[in-house]
């Protein structure tokens, strides 16, 4: 029994650490799940970690998960992402000029593909 609990105990550190390279700061989820996360990624992340955080947002099939991952000193938006009223409004808030580009973008689409692009090396249409 003990042995469990600290194996237990060891998963759920181990788990922490790794969440902790990336920090989500916004979130937004539609009426029909369509899902638009921002984050923010440690000094000594890389990225892999981005490219795992992103592949582990929730997901609900048929619908865009969209994940934008920023730099460490970046101005990120939050309430303009957590409060907005539409995938729309999101959009407009990500738009800002008054805001940092997002490094790295997770795109998961309705037909169940995904994308993941480094901004800085990349002139996807994903990309700001």
């Amino acid at each position: 029994m003990r042995l469990s609990l600290v194996f237990a105990a060891f998963l759920l550190v181990g788990c922490d650490e790794a969440d902790s390279m990336v920090t989500q700061i916004g979130y937004f989820e539609s009426k029909v799940n369509d899902r638009i996360f921002t984050a923010r990624l440690s000094k000594d992340a890389s990225e892999e970690d981005a490219r795992v955080f992103g592949e582990s947002r929730p997901h609900t099939a048929g619908q865009i998960t969209a994940v934008y991952i920023y730099e460490n000193e970046a101005e990120i938006p939050a309430d303009g992402v957590s409060l907005a009223r539409s995938v729309f409004e999101v959009n407009d808030n990500l738009d800002n000029p008054n805001l940092s580009s997002w490094r790295f973008v997770y795109m998961r689409y309705r037909n169940g593909n995904f994308e993941f692009v480094d901004c800085e090396s990349s002139a996807s249409i994903l990309c700001r």
